[in-house]
């Protein structure tokens, strides 16, 4: 899931906004001639929908379907790769990495649930000669995907992350993100397939027109990418992008340079030593701190001496010596890095913890943010940062401001209404809030109360005005629910969208009593969707607004009244999944469970007149519930659990 360049995570290359258009006029050959010469020039998702068009007029051809939905994919549109790859997901047996490409791309669109059941029919059927290693990476898909699933459900922490206005995010990529004091952010911005510095200063809240600083005079042939200033604000430190001409073709290379401030202004830039930008090496993303009387740099290579993909590398220079004599770097070592990419290194001194970002260990989506404590080559097992920070997109350039209550990040992720996209990078600010008060929690139902609406895009906003609204947060839910942290006293509105449906609204002002008193958001079906499935004619299904129900609880997932009472078991009656009967814990174990993780609560009795232990998932009020969670528990772990009745805690078969 790793992009190709190297500017914007490494990529200097922005991706055109796709229009939609007609081409009634040109054949199906015409559009694969328009595809290849779009892929010529590097627009692979212009490519993927002449494809794709291409593919739906000649339906005997599948082969432009998969070509389009890879496309689709490379240009990170993950919801029109997983379209398009479903419309051909039975024809496995022609394209072998179907079913993975597709269960990749559902992960990546947060679609977690039916990600999981892809990559298990995917491993199910997998005839390759590495099956080992193949089951081993999908089973780090997996894990990455119920990891997910475990943060939606998770309560609200205290961070707000919010997407920073039109002035800065375009439809073009915006990363690299450099604060610098309360006030003023600097950034790196491709445009035109240019990778630019730009500054831009937040006043009154509001951030300015950004604008190109001149202090910095780049070197020829050289492009700016990324960079970080050194604690004391004195030296700036920025990936070149340099161009050369060798014998008719062009050579491209990512090399470290530094300039320092002096009173007449900024020195001319000056590579680092070439064994910090080794030959044939990318070298790119630097991070500063000072550690004792030394200057320490953090950066990402992919040099020899790794462990695969780009690595996080670091070096050192005594802060009295010469601006540029740095010891010769070491890698960070098989705990922070892994044959994946590892990128976009931070340190926090204070802390003395590490944040980067990793594709190469269970995450969310692609990119995940994580952090691990230490120093040199000593570390504790890196963390996923997990929600709001990470995503089932692509989550890298964590950075803390100076005061360390907040900083930035850059995601390619869709967030509501401000961000429809995930196929280009923007710059987003987290920031911690008081203590929680509030918390607006609930599910989303179909108008008709009784249908708990499951693949729901739920956002919530602060009402700031009569017009004027700020999205603080957004989620895909996969089973409906919701949780938001919220701010006592201040007028918020959630909104819940789903295809086929009409947007649900909800405005409410948070109040400590919301810690009891769950959310029911309902949406009513669109008068199209509705008149297709014969259901109703000629009208639109209601709308409520502003309504609140007592919800049921049934195994981490919630029900109205109505469901409820429908599948309600008998009193005092409940059901468990017995996972196993056990003497000894064991590594297999403790790897089945952290596949089912978020799927029930794990409890554990004694087996009577044996040394034995019964580890079971439960309490289960709903049967049929029980019996759809034990068939998930059976494909991806244990595969011999069965069902257990007990009756007022007595079990009984």
């Amino acid at each position: 899931m790793i992009k190709n360049s190297l500017c914007a995570f490494f990529w200097t290359l922005s991706l055109p906004f796709l229009t939609a258009q007609t081409h009634t006029a040109i054949s199906w050959k015409e559009r694969i001639n328009i595809a290849k010469n779009m892929q010529a020039q590097g627009k692979p998702a212009e490519a993927a929908l002449q494809l794709e068009l291409a593919g739906r007029e000649k339906s005997d051809h599948p082969e432009l379907l998969f070509e389009a939905g890879i496309l689709y994919a490379e240009s990170r549109d993950y919801l029109k790769s997983a379209e398009t790859f479903r419309t051909i997901k039975n024809d496995s047996a022609r394209f072998p990495d179907l079913r993975l490409r597709f269960a990749n791309a559902l992960k990546q669109n947060e679609q977690y649930e039916e990600a999981i059941r892809e990559y298990l029919s995917y491993l199910k059927n997998y005839t390759g000669k590495d099956c080992d290693l193949a089951t081993e990476k999908i089973q780090d898909e997996i894990a990455g995907a119920s990891f997910a699933l475990r943060q939606s459900g998770r309560p609200a922490d205290s961070v707000v992350l919010e997407r920073l206005d039109g002035q800065i995010n375009t439809a073009d990529n915006q990363f690299a993100p450099i604060p610098f004091g309360d006030d003023l952010l600097y950034f790196s911005a491709t445009t035109e397939s240019k990778t630019r510095l730009y500054r831009s200063q937040s006043v009154n809240g509001a951030w300015t027109a950004p604008e190109i600083p001149q202090s910095i005079v780049l070197p020829p042939l050289v492009e700016y990418c990324n960079g970080a200033f050194s604690p004391d604000l004195t030296r700036f430190y920025f990936t070149g992008r340099l161009t050369e001409a060798t014998k008719g073709e062009k050579k491209v290379s990512w090399r470290l340079y530094v300039v320092k401030r002096q009173s007449t202004g900024w020195t001319t830039p000056l590579p680092l030593r070439d064994y910090i930008n080794l030959a044939g090496a990318k070298t790119t993303q630097p991070s500063l701190f000072y550690k004792g009387n030394k200057e320490v740099l953090f950066f990402s290579s992919d040099r020899p001496g790794g462990f695969g993909g780009m690595d996080i590398w670091y070096s050192a220079r005594d802060l009295g010596g010469g601006d540029l004599d740095f010891e010769t770097p070491k890698n960070a070592g098989a705990i922070v890095n892994t044959p994946g990419d590892e990128i976009t290194p931070f340190y926090d001194a204070d802390e003395e913890t590490l944040y980067f970002s990793s594709n190469g260990r269970p995450t969310m989506g692609g990119m995940d943010i994580f952090k691990t404590n230490g120093y040199g080559t000593h570390w504790t097992p890196p963390e996923n940062l997990g929600l709001p920070y990470n995503s089932g997109a692509d989550d890298s350039y964590f950075i803390k401001n100076k005061n360390r209550t907040g900083g930035n990040l850059v995601s390619n992720r869709r967030f509501g209404k401000d961000k429809s996209s995930s196929r280009d990078d923007d710059i987003f600010a987290f920031f911690a809030v008081a203590p929680q008060k509030s918390l607006a929690q609930g599910v989303v139902f179909d108008a008709d109360h009784t249908t708990q609406l499951i693949d729901v895009f739920v956002s919530l906003y602060e009402i700031k005005g009569k017009d004027s609204l700020r999205l603080l947060s957004a989620l895909r839910s996969s089973d409906g629910a919701y949780r938001f942290a919220l701010l006592p006293g201040k007028k918020y509105r959630v909104e819940g969208e789903k295809d086929g449906y009409q947007t649900g609204v909800l405005e409410f002002v948070s109040s400590d009593r919301m810690k009891r008193e769950p959310l029911a958001l309902f949406l009513g079906k669109n008068a199209l969707e509705v008149s297709n499935r014969s259901e109703v004619a000629n009208k639109e299904a209601p709308m409520h607004r502003q309504e609140t129900a007592s919800l049921v609880l049934v195994h981490n997932k919630s029900v109205s009244p109505a469901v409820a009472k429908k599948n309600k078991t008998e009193a005092g009656t409940v059901y468990k999944i017995q996972l196993v009967a056990y003497k000894i814990i064991d590594s297999d174990y403790r790897r089945k469970l952290q596949l089912i993780e978020g799927l029930g609560r794990l409890v554990e009795e004694d087996v009577e007149g044996k040394d034995l232990k019964r580890a079971l998932l439960g309490d289960f009020f709903d049967l049929e519930n029980a019996r759809e969670t034990l068939k998930r528990i059976r494909e991806i772990s244990f595969k011999d659990a069965f069902l257990v009745k007990y009756e007022n805690d007595v079990r009984v078969r």
